[in-house]
């Protein structure tokens, strides 16, 4: 069965736009190309490849690392091997990223007993001109 792109689009959820540059890219090409007319046709097989293509951009694989994947991998083996790979880059990144939140948590929290020993060392005390006055009179009397 043949599909045109307005319904490779809906059964795929990928919108025409998307599924241009896919081909522009050689990610996904169409199983048909009328030379006449342009108009692209898929089938079952590229719907098999949309779902392949959703799922590991859901994954964060770039397009270049998805046609890369899907140009090299003959089979499943091959394609676990590059899942094992883009696995070790993610946990990388979350070590990484997990050292940098780290390191931004200490220096929030050094900053904000910075400013808290700050406001200590500066307490301000409000007293009337009075109440000063009758201080000093009582201290110059015991004097």
């Amino acid at each position: 069965m043949r599909f045109r792109i307005g319904e490779f689009s809906l059964i795929t959820s990928l919108s025409i736009k998307t599924l241009r540059l896919y081909h522009e890219k050689g990610i996904l090409v169409p199983a048909e190309v009328d030379a006449s007319s342009g108009y692209r046709y898929y089938d079952e097989v590229n719907c098999e490849t949309a779902r392949s293509i959703k799922v590991l951009r859901e994954f964060d694989f770039s397009l270049v690392e998805i046609k890369e994947l899907l140009d090299g991998c003959d089979d499943e083996s091959d394609m676990l091997v590059q899942l094992e790979k883009k696995l070790k880059q993610v946990e990388s990144a979350l070590d990484r990223y997990g050292d940098i939140s780290r390191s931004i948590q200490s220096i929030i929290e050094f900053e904000k007993e910075s400013a808290m020993e700050k406001d200590r060392e500066f307490d301000i005390e409000e007293k009337s001109l009075d109440t000063l006055l009758r201080n000093m009179s009582t201290t110059l009397r015991h004097l």
